[in-house]
């Protein structure tokens, strides 16, 4: 027989719909100040050459997609919900050394296929 899984009580559930709400609102004028300061397509420094800010571009469109259509999730937007899991990475803005040990890795994993 198959476990269910344990329910989470509503008043939990609520307070992380708007804990996720919350950083919805955070993250979006965060990405509209930096395209406001850096432009979005045009120039040598604009917002999408980054690829970490490309990844932030995705993880806020991804949740107001879900959050607009989240009435919808028989439709299939519910998996718009698993990019969320990106959004730890953010942080790796933040922290120079950080973003650097991040990408070493990434640039290491064909290298490691290779080793196998």
């Amino acid at each position: 027989m198959a476990m269910d899984e344990p329910q989470a009580p509503p008043s939990r559930k609520k307070f992380l719909a708007e804990v996720d709400s919350i950083f919805l609102y955070l993250f979006t004028v965060e990405m509209f100040f930096k395209i406001i300061a850096m432009g979005f397509v045009l120039g040598r420094n604009s917002y999408l050459k980054d690829p970490f800010n490309i990844l932030d571009f995705i993880v806020v469109v991804a949740g107001w997609i879900g959050f607009f259509f989240e009435s919808l999730s028989s439709l299939g937007f519910s998996a718009l919900r698993t990019i969320r899991l990106l959004r730890p990475l953010r942080t790796i803005n933040r922290f120079p050394g950080m973003r650097i040990l991040v990408k070493s890795l990434i640039d290491s994993l064909p290298m490691l296929g290779d080793a196998l």
